[in-house]
């Protein structure tokens, strides 16, 4: 339990992140200002891909101290601006302003994101969190602060919600954060050589080195792949939501469900939750979730289709945590940042246009069990480029020649 604490202070400030878009995005829906509502997504998404590397190309030469240090005081500013964007659009204060404090949270975001990229190696040394455990509760607080969003958001909206207890709260959990970084600082500083483990001090880590280490190439080739083929699975399974959809038992709801239940489990338990212990497993997983794509495809019955995402929700649970065992632990070096940055841009890139080649699919009249289908597909030939291409195995090949 402890571990488990020391993870969600560490990054409770994900919560806000998800929160203040889905709070702008419904303030401006609801003053009928749908041009800026959709701006703040596309705002959101701008500043990723623009500000992803090069913030990461700055972090990376910045000892694990002076980073924390600094995460300290943006998480502090991230609070602020969270706080009075609350009471802005409580007051109804003009847009500009409004915009202007969303486009300042979110640049600060991106430059913690950054700078905290590695913070999992510095709890894992600490306090012997898992990777695994780690992960599960950044998806647990990320992912559930989006599905509490709307319904936050309306409540703030239409003011049927106390600001002084949101304040509370808030403040509450960034003292408690604050603790939590101050703790790391403390660590990282007390030892002057944990700069060079972490490896931060190299100002020659660029992409070429991602792509120099084999293990971090096969990662980004991974994110790359996975998203292409599975990205647009969501969209697909809101798709066969209608207006007659039962609020519970429907696809969507039940992969969710069942995803969050293993990540809150794994949360718990960390590695001892997952019985994959090789890189050769996560293949296997990539093509279990591919067949089941294709049953997806064969339109089975209502009750064999929620089987189906049940076991895609865990699935996909059991992939990200199964990644973070077997994979994560080999990445650890001067080339980290810039490869965590890498991935999440590439990741998302490819799942963008995963989904948006099946939404021209859909408008065209394309059944949703031929793309299923075809998804299915994809994720088995991405299985089989994922063995193919398995750094462990090359290197035992090439150990016995």
């Amino acid at each position: 339990m402890p571990k488990l604490l020391h993870g969600t202070f560490l990054y409770w400030h994900l919560a806000l992140d998800s929160l203040i878009i889905q709070l702008f995005a419904i303030y401006f829906a609801s003053i009928h200002r749908f041009d800026l509502a959709a701006s703040v997504a596309i705002i959101d998404s701008l500043l990723k891909i623009f500000l992803t590397l090069p913030l990461a190309a700055v972090s990376t030469r910045l000892p694990s101290s002076a980073r924390v240090k600094s995460c300290i005081y943006l998480r502090v500013v991230l609070t602020t601006l969270w706080i009075f964007s609350l009471f802005f659009i409580d007051s109804s204060v003009n847009t500009v302003t409004l915009l202007t404090m969303f486009v300042a949270f979110k640049i600060i975001s991106n430059i913690d994101f950054s700078l905290s990229s590695d913070f999992n190696f510095i709890a894992k040394d600490l306090h012997k969190i898992d990777f695994s455990q780690i992960n599960s509760i950044q998806n647990i607080i990320a992912r559930g602060s989006i599905t509490l969003a709307t319904a936050f958001s309306l409540q703030v909206v239409h003011k049927n919600f106390g600001l002084g207890y949101i304040l509370c709260i808030a403040l509450l959990a960034a003292s408690i954060g604050t603790y939590a970084l101050i703790s790391i600082k403390q660590a990282s500083s007390q030892d002057k050589s944990h700069a060079n483990k972490v490896g931060l001090t190299s100002i020659t880590s660029n992409i070429s080195t991602i792509i120099r280490n084999n293990h971090m190439r096969w990662g980004l080739f991974y994110q790359i792949i996975v998203n292409f083929s599975f990205g647009g699975m969501s969209y697909m399974m809101i798709t066969r939501i209608d207006q007659n959809s039962n609020s519970v038992l429907n696809s969507l709801t039940i992969m969710y469900g069942c995803f969050f239940a293993y990540s809150t489990l794994v949360s718990i338990l960390g590695d001892r939750a997952i019985l994959a212990t090789r890189l050769t497993n996560i293949p296997q997983i990539v093509a279990a979730t591919a067949a089941l794509s294709i049953v997806l495809a064969a339109s089975p019955s209502f009750a064999v289709e929620l089987i189906v995402c049940a076991a895609l929700g865990f699935l996909y649970a059991y992939e990200l945590a199964t990644i973070q065992k077997v994979l994560t632990p080999k990445l650890r070096g001067s080339a980290y940042i810039e490869y965590s940055a890498l991935t999440k841009m590439s990741g998302r890139a490819a799942s963008a246009i995963s989904i948006a080649m099946l939404g021209i699919c859909v408008q065209m009249g394309i059944p949703s069990a031929v793309l299923f289908f075809a998804c299915g597909v994809s994720g088995l030939l991405c299985a089989f480029a994922l063995s193919a291409s398995n750094p462990d195995v090359n290197r035992h090949c090439s150990a016995l020649r």
